[in-house]
């Protein structure tokens, strides 16, 4: 069997150019089983319809590959020769699962006894058996949120506080946690909450009735089930082939690859958050300079009219001041009032904006026309 050894940046190319169920036909590992080694060494992957917009030409965009990233920088990957169809490489649960059994032996092993209970194990003991929990009709007893959540018959308790108790003990020396809250039981990883619940299956049997529609009986059948809730997702272990117990080192191994997968994609969530709260601000912003160019605009707009209209006015008085001179006009009176209007003009005038003592505080934008007030209005 051939491997090859791809560094991070190479597997990024990789899942960026070709899709993941064809990537995943090269090796031999499926393309989940891709697709989690790429988010556990924080590669990012291309969003839904991705490949369809390649398809039709249409723009796409790429998420760059984070230089945060401290842990594997390489993977090492079986090649699929023609023809083989065995399944690759062992999931990224099964390795953690080995690993757990061997740094773990004594601990993965639920043992026949209750021994030093957590104190976790013990408020469960004491809801359950003293009868400070709570009892249905079909014989469940359950902590109802009060502590560790479990709900079995009474002949299950013993073997569900066991479990719990080597589950509570391996989670928290592995550096975990418990959180109560809501009369709901989380487990803590990776500062990620997980719901979690340890129950006694239940079989529905039919049971006759006068009632128009069916009726049913509940049933325990001494069967347990670890339960996960994630989101909207529940996962369930339970017995069969195999007993819960059986399970424990898989359980602990696929929570602690969830707990990592839900940091991602919080990690993930809020630098697509700060990126989007980035782009609104600089889209603001830039809002904000074509207000303030436009209003700029404006203003640079009304002056040049201001100007203009000065500029008229200068043109006026000179050929008032020239028809007058021709006309023998020229009169002190006239002159007086000449002054005074050139006065004007040159404080009206952007460009030279001279003081008037009784005009300074007027608006030249808005000028207010007053009739018949000015003792040169005649001219």
């Amino acid at each position: 069997m051939e491997n090859q050894t791809l560094t991070r940046k190479e597997l990024y190319d990789l899942v960026w150019s070709i899709p993941f169920t064809t990537l995943a036909k090269n090796y031999l590992i499926s393309d989940n089983g891709l697709r989690k080694i790429c988010i556990k060494m924080d590669i990012p992957l291309p969003k839904s319809g991705h490949w369809g917009k390649i398809q039709f030409n249409k723009p796409v965009e790429i998420t760059k590959l984070s230089s945060d990233y401290s842990g594997e920088q390489n993977i090492t990957i079986a090649i699929r020769q023609e023809g083989d169809a065995s399944k690759g490489l062992p999931s990224p649960e099964l390795i953690l699962e080995k690993e757990i059994i061997t740094k773990h032996a004594e601990e993965v092993v639920v043992p026949d006894r209750l021994t030093n209970p957590d104190k976790l194990v013990i408020q469960a003991r004491d809801l359950l058996t003293e009868k400070r929990g709570y009892s249905s009709s079909d014989g469940i007893v359950n902590t109802y949120g009060q502590a560790l959540s479990i709900k079995v018959t009474k002949d299950n308790v013993n073997r569900a506080l066991r479990f719990m108790d080597a589950f509570v003990k391996i989670i928290k020396k592995r550096g975990h946690s418990f959180l109560f809250e809501n009369r709901t039981s989380y487990l803590i990883i990776q500062d990620e909450k997980i719901e979690f619940y340890l129950r006694e299956k239940l079989k529905r049997v039919s049971k006759i009735s006068n009632s128009s529609w069916q009726q049913y009986d509940y049933l325990p059948t001494g069967k347990l089930a670890f339960n996960v809730k994630i989101r909207w997702q529940i996962s369930e272990w339970k017995d069969g082939k195999l007993s819960i117990e059986e399970q424990f080192a898989k359980i602990i191994a696929i929570l602690e690859i969830r707990g990592e997968e839900l940091k991602q994609e919080r990690i993930e969530r809020e630098k697509r958050q700060v990126e989007q709260r980035e782009k609104e601000r600089v889209e603001k912003e830039k809002q904000k300079r074509k207000e303030l160019e436009i209003e700029s605009f404006k203003k640079l707009l009304k002056k040049s009219k201001q100007w203009q209209e000065a500029q008229i006015l200068k043109h006026y008085l000179d050929d008032k001041e020239a028809k007058a001179k021709n006309s023998n006009n020229y009169t002190d009176e006239f002159k007086n009032w000449l002054l005074w209007a050139k006065k004007k003009a040159d404080w009206y005038d952007p460009q030279i904006n001279a003081q008037d003592e009784l005009l300074d505080d007027k608006d030249k934008e808005n000028l207010n026309t007053v009739k018949n007030q000015n003792p040169y209005s005649i001219y």
